[in-house]
């Protein structure tokens, strides 16, 4: 019997040790620690990624569907992995008969091919041409565009800058992090496979998911005792898709349904292991991703895990953990 017992015991801790490695070959929960040891491939474009921002924002070309207040752009960015997000400026009013407050929202395109200087966008949305005045960090540039921007509420809006007519704008071209291991391997664009919600107090509940249909993630949280506005379930009416991160500062959350959320981001101390993010309209993020966000970073291979950490206060009260497992894009 004592035998039979020892057997057991030992098949039982080799089930468990399979389990442990099997769990920590497909990255687990838990990828990795910071950068230590992990050496992503750069991306295609890291070396010229930047951001352009107008001195005076571009105002959409005049089309009697726009209304009296047009859409304008204050800013794009190159990615490194080469994408351009489009920062616009939009009226309350998606028909823009009232200017009412302005807020502003994020659009992508593909890019084609970017030597420096031209910009060629993919799917025939246009080109921008960047004239470099000077080699300095944050100087003067000449910027000619004509792009094209599908933007919610708008449909296809076009702006154009002639090559006679060049505006003023500023190339933040010195990225605001500094090329760090831990720098290098975050800045990219990831792909959402799974996620994880965690909330521990008045309303306590974890689960997986496969990818981050955030419907879901509302869903389970309102089953065990989470309350929410209509406006807050709202923000969770789709799912995070891809998540981009540059050197300049940026940090995007990209959406099934097209549209953006973007905030800027900074280390938390020079660990370079956490970094926290402060939205860019009020609009965005939602109950379980706020400007009072956390976000723990480790690697493994070509996985990335962020565990955003926040506090929900209020009726009800508890802490919130969404983890995002993440994959390199490319």
């Amino acid at each position: 019997m004592k035998k039979n017992l020892f057997l057991l015991a030992i098949l039982s801790l080799m089930a468990a040790t399979f389990v442990a490695c099997t769990s920590d070959d497909d990255g687990g929960n838990d990828p990795g620690q910071g950068s230590e040891g992990v050496a992503l491939p750069t991306p295609k474009f890291a070396n010229m990624a930047q951001e352009i921002r107008f001195v005076e924002p571009v105002e959409a070309s005049s089309d009697p569907k726009l209304g009296k207040y047009p859409p304008k752009m204050n800013a794009f960015f190159i990615t490194e992995d080469g994408n351009v997000i489009f920062e616009l400026e939009v009226a309350d009013e998606a028909d823009g008969t009232d200017q009412g407050e302005t807020k502003k929202t994020f659009v992508d395109a593909p890019l084609k091919s970017f030597d420096g200087k031209n910009v060629v966008l993919d799917k025939n949305l246009g080109r921008i041409t960047i004239t470099e005045v000077t080699r300095a960090a944050s100087v003067p540039v000449e910027v000619s565009m004509e792009v094209k921007n599908d933007i919610p509420g708008y449909s296809s809006v076009s702006f154009v800058v002639p090559d006679d007519a060049p505006v003023d704008a500023y190339r933040g071209s010195n990225p605001v992090q500094n090329s760090t291991p831990s720098v290098n391997n975050l800045c990219r664009t990831w792909t959402v496979l799974g996620s994880i919600i965690d909330l521990v107090g008045d309303v306590t509940v974890y689960k997986e998911f496969t990818g981050c249909n955030l419907k879901e993630i509302c869903d389970e949280a309102i089953k065990h005792g989470a309350t929410m506005t209509a406006d807050e379930r709202a923000q969770f009416n789709k799912s995070i898709r891809t998540v981009t991160v540059t050197k300049t500062g940026l940090f995007t959350l990209n959406y099934s349904d097209g549209t953006l959320d973007a905030a800027d981001w900074k280390w938390t101390d020079s660990s370079m292991t956490a970094f926290t993010i402060k939205f860019r309209d009020d609009d965005m993020g939602n109950k379980f991703f706020d400007n009072d966000t956390k976000v723990d970073v480790a690697f493994k291979d070509d996985r990335c895990n962020l565990k955003c950490s926040t506090k929900i206060t209020g009726d009800k009260n508890y802490n919130a953990v969404l983890t995002l497992q993440l994959k390199a894009a490319q």
